[in-house]
């Protein structure tokens, strides 16, 4: 049973838009002079709550306007919405200050300034909206008092800040138009590096299906061949048969002993010559084809066994505790039938000990089948999984020598893997493993 990953919990950080950052520095120096500039006015006043609520909001509201806007979910529109209180606070300080000219003139102009780079005409005239609720709740609690003179030092602060405030906020707008403009170019050649390669993935897409399309069509050559071959040699083998034992039935009986073995001998060459046909048939077409099932593995040893039909000199046991496979049927009973078979036929004792056993692996299912046979020498063990290739005459044991090639092709076609563990001091074990599959 596949365990999903753990996800999490945290939600993904919210990328703070550049408006927010840019505003924080100017923000934090431009509100500390103009509360310094307002405080010339107002002190003479000796309110003093009025002095604290001025000092809290200079030093206290940029941070406030930082925080509100780097945790909003959209934060450049947080950071918009902060102009709209600054509108509005004011239009309040500007009924505080009485309307005193050079404060109110550089309280509008920095936010006409501010409102015009970083918003828009139709922002500005948003925040205007807001300043004039400002100034109506301050009219409404302070009453309305207009003196428009100015101090010396008023109007000297004043001035200053309102040449700094927006020297300094041309020289940003500069900046970021310039660094706009160096971005822009960068995207562009990016924007051409992407583009070329999309069209050298579109060609490398084309050129690999073409030649998956061609080698589909020589696979089905192939078989088409392999099946031509098959059909047609079998058939001058049946007459060769048939000619042997009309021969044979017509030979006389002082020439029968003399002519048996060598009919013998003929009838031994045609066999194994129909058991390779046979063999290429079968090498060629495994792996094809079939849908996967989940299989009980002992259940499909059983009736491969109960099909093969051993010798009584065979004894074979098989392990108790095989995990589900998902798998294609005729392809488990075809590995199964050449790797027992290759047990008992390559085996001279008086008794054939033969164990199926499993391992349930942490990605594979991994199955052996040991033998007590005359082992085979490791210099062997990668020319056996061969076509064609046999380590004993073929006079002595009759083979085609592609069953253990039908296995690795099989296996190797699924993701696993099969290999051989044996010396030449007796006993094999052939190991092959098929990949856990989603049951």
């Amino acid at each position: 049973m596949s365990v999903s990953p753990q996800t999490s919990v945290h939600p993904p950080k919210t990328r703070i838009h550049p408006l927010v950052r840019i505003n924080y520095v100017p923000r934090i120096s431009g509100y500390f002079a103009m509360g310094g500039i307002v405080l010339t006015v107002i002190y003479d006043s000796s309110n003093w709550i009025l002095l604290g609520l001025l000092a809290l909001y200079a030093l206290v509201w940029p941070h406030v306007a930082y925080f509100l806007a780097s945790r909003a979910k959209d934060t450049r529109k947080a950071e918009l919405r902060n102009y709209h209180i600054e509108g509005f606070f004011s239009g309040f300080w500007m009924v505080v200050l009485s309307f005193s000219l050079w404060p109110c003139c550089a309280i509008v102009v920095a936010g006409f300034a501010n409102n015009i780079v970083t918003g828009s005409f139709k922002m500005l005239g948003k925040t205007l909206l807001f300043v004039g609720i400002g100034i109506a709740l301050g009219w409404a609690t302070l009453g309305l008092e207009i003196s428009t003179e100015s101090t010396p030092l008023t109007s000297y602060l004043s001035a200053i800040f309102i040449l700094g405030y927006n020297t300094l906020i041309a020289m940003q707008t500069f900046r970021n138009a310039k660094s706009l403009v160096k971005h822009r170019k960068e995207l562009k050649v990016a924007n051409v590096e992407i583009g070329e390669r999309y069209t050298m993935a579109e060609r490398e897409i084309d050129e690999r299906k073409k030649v998956e399309h061609e080698l589909l069509r020589a696979n089905d050559a192939l078989k088409r061949f392999a099946y031509s071959v098959s059909h047609d040699l079998r058939a001058p083998l049946r007459s060769m048969a048939s000619l042997m034992h009309f021969i044979e039935q017509d030979i006389s009986e002082e020439s029968r002993k003399a002519t048996a073995e060598n009919f013998q001998v003929l009838h031994g060459r045609v066999k194994r010559l129909d058991g390779l046909i046979e063999g290429i048939h079968e090498y060629t077409m495994a792996g094809e084809g079939g849908d996967n099932e989940l299989l009980e593995p002992k259940k499909v040893i059983n009736e491969v066994l109960d099909s093969m039909e051993l010798p009584d000199h065979v004894a074979l046991t098989v392990d108790d505790d095989f995990s589900p496979l998902r798998f294609n049927r005729a392809q488990l009973v075809l590995i199964l039938e050449n790797l027992i078979s290759n047990a008992v036929k390559f085996n001279n004792n008086e008794k054939i000990i033969i164990h199926i056993g499993y391992k349930n692996r942490k990605n594979m299912h991994e199955f052996h089948i040991r033998d007590n046979g005359e082992g085979i020498p490791e210099k062997f063990h990668d020319r056996i999984f061969e076509m064609f290739q046999v380590l004993h005459p073929r006079d002595e044991v009759e083979g085609s020598g592609i069953g253990l090639s039908i296995v690795k092709k099989i296996v190797n076609q699924h993701g696993g893997e099969v290999w051989v563990q044996s010396s030449a001091n007796g006993g094999s074990v052939i190991y092959f493993t098929l990949p856990k599959k989603s049951q």
